[in-house]
């Protein structure tokens, strides 16, 4: 990336003036808050100060005078305490041919899973988020160089399941009604009705962990393929999804296995936990409510957080066990989603280098025992690559909601597409209803994901649609207007000069990278959506003030213009978020 190669010189060049340790120098270097200072800007003096015992003032102005002149860095000068920075045309020249930078493939494999939804409900907007936060990750791992495996976990053989195919077998389903809606619905009304019916529905539930109950897996398939067409509308798609009945039926001998001859269990023989395995929690977990985990209950069934360690050490390639996978559908992508299964065919899933689950807030203390548990396994590297996405709820206005009370009714992602769907007619009258569409999704991917993961998100319409900036909407109205810029231009590009508003837009063009590279370390798409925020406003404010077709700079100018939508296009991309050609 060009920005780090000037930081790179100029922390070369500190290093020779001063003897300065490079690494010390690297972390002393910042972007200027002013661009009236240059671009770049060093408080290195303060150490330079404490270790020759002079003022800091003083070491600054030694380390400008001292610094010349280099490729990418045309001079450096003293601000006080601070040395800044100015680059050179060459950087902003080579700024504005090469603006989208992606690094050399890693050659390392990720995997993220997301949003792993119950098959008996729709989506509502706080699976929403979930996905659209998985996805935006992917996007990012994959700029950076990483094979990404976009993967679903499938609970199909939860008591959930097991209550509402129960009371579908009992109910007809009306054709007209999106099953995965319907599903839902007659599940909040199965739950009023558990005490009746328990003994029967236990019967189902005991059957499906048996693989007795021939009906579960179609009826779970057809809630997969109705919750995944409102994926579809938010362009959501996965590489596979792995079923909880394959963990338990093919995955569970051969991990319970590894973990009772590794040591990592100990079985209980008195105490409240007599009879069941357990794992031993660390120093870590001093202070909570749980000191050892149950991961094998003393009737040999294996809770959701023994099952999910074991789908982790495959995930990781830990323990050899090849799983099957079939076709499950189609998707408008292009690409097959797929299903494990013990009738399928071999794929190279699994044996990642990196792992990443997007999962609520809340499970964070069993998602750092499953990271715990690998550890302890002896598998260091692989938990420090095991990494837990925690999310935090979405709310409406109105308040916020629940899956199981059945308050999720008009707060599913379905609703939330419709109602865009009408205020975007409202709007954009002559518009396609492709075009509708983009722009719906436009403003509820940039409102759910420039918040950072971990914060609440409250979703409102008048917001999300603005014009007027800190919006998607507005993120594609700065491209069509860089686009038209372009259509309207016949001018030759050229590289020959630039004034400071242009230099201030290309430096910060120049961050984009960086930004990048940023967001996909921190698993944090906010970063380069709000990035894209300052970049558009910088852009609108330049165009604003400096004329492009039929000026004297025009070919410099169209230049600039055309880095701007490329950096727009590709930022937009890696949120989910496709480009208009009209507004």
């Amino acid at each position: 990336m060009l920005l780090e190669k000037a930081k790179e010189e100029i922390v070369s060049r500190i290093s020779e003036i001063t003897k300065m340790d490079a690494e010390v120098i690297s972390k002393s270097i910042a972007i200027t808050s002013n661009p009236d200072y240059g671009n770049l800007e060093s408080r290195i003096s303060f150490d330079l100060a404490k270790r020759d015992r002079k003022n800091p003032a003083i070491v600054a102005k030694e380390i400008a005078d001292s610094f010349g002149k280099g490729k990418l860095v045309s001079s450096a000068e003293a601000k006080g305490p601070y040395v800044n920075f100015f680059l050179s045309h060459d950087y902003f020249r080579k700024s504005v041919k090469k603006s989208v930078e992606k690094p050399k493939q890693k050659k390392k494999k990720a995997i993220v899973e997301f949003p792993s939804v119950n098959p008996n409900k729709p989506w509502h907007i706080g699976h929403l988020r979930n996905a659209l936060l998985g996805n935006s990750i992917s996007n990012l791992l994959s700029f950076n160089g990483y094979s990404v495996e976009k993967a679903d976990y499938i609970d199909d053989l939860g008591l959930q399941v097991a209550q509402s195919l129960w009371y579908y077998r009992s109910f007809p389903f009306p054709e007209n009604e999106k099953f995965d809606l319907f599903v839902g619905k007659q599940y909040v009304e199965a739950s009023k009705m558990l005490e009746a019916n328990d003994k029967e529905i236990r019967s189902i539930l005991e059957g499906m962990e048996k693989g007795e109950v021939k009906d579960a897996e179609p009826f779970v398939e057809k809630v997969l393929a109705s919750q995944n067409v409102t994926g579809f509308d938010y362009g959501i798609y996965h590489d596979y999804m792995m079923f909880e009945s394959t963990i338990v039926h093919e995955l569970l001998p051969k991990g319970i296995s590894m973990l009772k001859e590794n040591g990592a269990l100990r079985l209980e023989s008195e105490g409240k936990n007599l009879g069941c395995w357990v794992l031993a929690l660390g120093d870590e977990f001093k202070g909570q409510l749980e000191t050892d985990k149950i991961l094998i209950r003393s009737d040999g069934t294996t809770t959701y957080t023994g099952k999910d360690i074991i789908f982790h050490l495959w995930k990781f390639g830990i323990f050899e066990k090849e799983i099957r996978f079939k076709k499950l559908f189609d998707q408008p992508n292009g690409v097959v989603c797929y299903r494990s299964h013990k009738t399928g065919d071999s794929f190279p899933f699994g044996k990642a280098d990196l792992v990443v689950n997007i999962i609520g807030v809340e499970q964070t203390h069993p998602q750092n025992i499953v990271k715990y548990a690998i550890r302890k396994l002896g598998y260091d590297s692989q938990a420090d690559h095991y990494i837990h996405v925690a999310y935090g709820m979405v709310k409406l206005p109105e308040g916020k909601f629940s899956g199981r009370a059945g308050t999720w009714v008009g707060f599913s992602a379905d609703d939330l597409m419709n109602e865009g769907m009408e205020k975007a007619e409202e709007r954009m009258k002559e518009a396609s209803l492709a075009d509708r569409k983009r722009l719906v999704n436009a403003a509820i991917k940039y409102s759910f994901l420039k918040v950072g993961a971990s914060k609440e998100v409250t979703f409102e319409w008048e917001r999300a649609l603005s014009m007027e900036g800190d919006s998607g909407p507005y993120l594609l109205y700065s491209f069509v207007r860089a686009m038209k810029i372009l259509e309207k231009s016949t001018a030759k590009e050229s590289f020959k000069s630039y004034n400071q508003d242009e230099k201030n837009l290309i430096f910060k063009m120049s961050q984009f990278s960086e930004a990048v590279e940023s967001a996909s370390k921190q698993y944090e798409p906010c970063i380069v959506a709000n990035y894209l925020l300052e970049l558009a406003s910088m852009f609108h404010t330049y165009y604003a003030k400096h004329k492009v077709v039929g000026s004297p700079e025009e070919g410099e100018r169209r230049a600039i213009v055309k880095s701007f939508a490329n950096i727009m296009e590709t930022g937009l991309g890696l949120l989910g978020i496709e480009t208009l050609g009209e507004m």
